[in-house]
């Protein structure tokens, strides 16, 4: 009876390890100003336009909101870096490449992602912040203050 107690335990314990150390985003939403320190701190800035999920009209919203948010007067003087995603591909200054390869050059950098979505929201994270553009977009909705 110990015996299965005891591998019941282990098998629970793996399980919860599992769940805490693997399934977990390791990423957390976070305050706005922590997000402005990174990038103020920081010498670039990616903005990433994923048009992927967006029909017509949306992604001309979130065409401009990528160019809304390099217009603010925040990022005069950061190295901006754009990348359009669409199918399989991401497209950038560089050409065509693939999204692992594109993602793969944000790394250790602040990263801007613009993408569609049902209603309008932002979400913070230390060194991202994902816009999601809903059917109506206003040009106060994109900028960094």
């Amino acid at each position: 009876m110990k015996k299965y107690i005891t591998l019941f335990l282990v098998v629970i314990l793996v399980i919860l390890l599992y769940f805490l150390y693997l399934k977990v985003d390791k990423e957390t939403p976070v305050d706005p100003s922590v997000f402005a320190d990174t990038v103020s701190s920081s010498d670039k800035l990616f903005i990433v336009q994923d048009l992927r999920n967006s029909d017509v009209d949306n992604r001309r919203n979130l065409q401009q909101c990528a160019v809304d948010f390099a217009g603010s007067q925040k990022l005069v003087g950061k190295d901006l870096i754009f990348f359009a995603y669409e199918g399989d591909e991401c497209t950038s200054i560089d050409g065509i490449k693939s999204i692992t390869k594109c993602e793969s050059e944000i790394v250790d950098s602040p990263v801007i992602y613009v993408q569609a979505g049902d209603t309008d929201g932002t979400i913070f994270y230390k060194s991202k912040l994902i816009v999601n553009i809903g059917p109506v977009y206003e040009s106060h909705m994109c900028s960094v203050r």
